[in-house]
């Protein structure tokens, strides 16, 4: 008897550890697989398609998006599997039996019904609202400038209590927090190759210059790959453009628990709940 206790305890914890390891697994793989994207823009003279992709565990997860001509299609797979297309198909399975117990319901002699007005009796006529106004509703005509003033002297103490709030150093703080961890997640967002050109022009030749100047003061963001060609001689704008990278959902979850663990942010958050309450 004791031996079969202790086979079934084995088991049993067996079971668990194996459940255990599969969710450690499973949290591990979220945490450190990345997320890999690509996508592309393409537009010569008036077509523009685009597309992306979206994949995670070796395709285990995968998402396409593609837009040509005006139209936008969406799927997702998992282990390959496409379920927006079965989901269609049994939404239609599901209509055509619907119109088929329609049909049977039609073809099926109408039962008598009762009718809803008993006859010889005409339906209720709706009465007419008297318009006797009730006692102590009367307006007043004369205005209150107390209470204007009032209201404006609370909206001014308002944006004096959020201007003193905003130059203090622990709003300053969490706002030096947030744009550098934000800056972080924001270069590990951004795709890490980008090929492809731009091919641009205005009716202006100048304009098209200046366009290009402007283009000039983001030269250290623009890849190196992407080439930006200027036309000054016929107004046009094409585009044929690849760009890929990927996201690890541990720097997420790592840069977005440092900005919420940081005390000045928890001092921030508490102002904005005590406010809204």
């Amino acid at each position: 008897m004791l031996h079969i206790l202790v086979a079934i305890l084995s088991a049993a914890g067996m079971v668990l550890l194996i459940l255990l390891a599969a969710a450690a697994a499973l949290i591990l793989a979220l945490l450190f697989l990345p997320v890999v994207y690509r996508g592309h823009v393409r537009k010569q003279g008036g077509l523009l398609e685009a597309g992306a992709r979206i994949s995670w565990m070796f395709r285990l997860v995968f998402v396409k998006v593609q837009y040509r001509e005006k139209k936008t299609a969406f799927e997702i797979y998992l282990l390959g599997i496409p379920i927006l297309r079965l989901r269609r198909r049994f939404q239609e399975r599901r209509k055509q039996k619907a119109a088929g117990r329609k049909r049977e319901t039609a073809s099926s002699p109408a039962s008598h019904r009762k009718p809803s007005v008993p006859p010889g009796k005409p339906p209720l006529a709706a009465s007419s609202a008297a318009g006797i106004p009730e006692a102590g509703e009367e307006k007043k005509k004369t205005a209150a400038p107390g209470k204007i003033w009032f209201t404006i002297r609370s909206f001014c103490a308002k944006i004096k209590e959020w201007y003193r709030f905003v130059r203090a150093k622990t709003f300053q703080e969490a706002f030096r927090v947030i744009r550098e961890r934000g800056m972080r997640i924001l270069r590990h967002v951004l795709p890490k190759r980008v090929q492809g050109y731009v091919r641009f022009g205005l009716s202006d030749p100048a304009s098209t210059g200046q366009l290009l100047g402007a283009a000039g003061l983001f030269l250290p963001l623009i890849p190196e790959n992407l080439q930006l060609i200027p036309d000054f001689e016929n107004p046009c704008l094409e585009a044929d453009v690849k760009a890929g990278g990927r996201i690890l959902i541990f720097v997420l979850l790592k840069n977005g628990l440092a900005v919420y663990r940081n005390p000045s942010v928890q001092k921030v958050i508490k102002k904005f709940q005590r406010k809204e309450a």
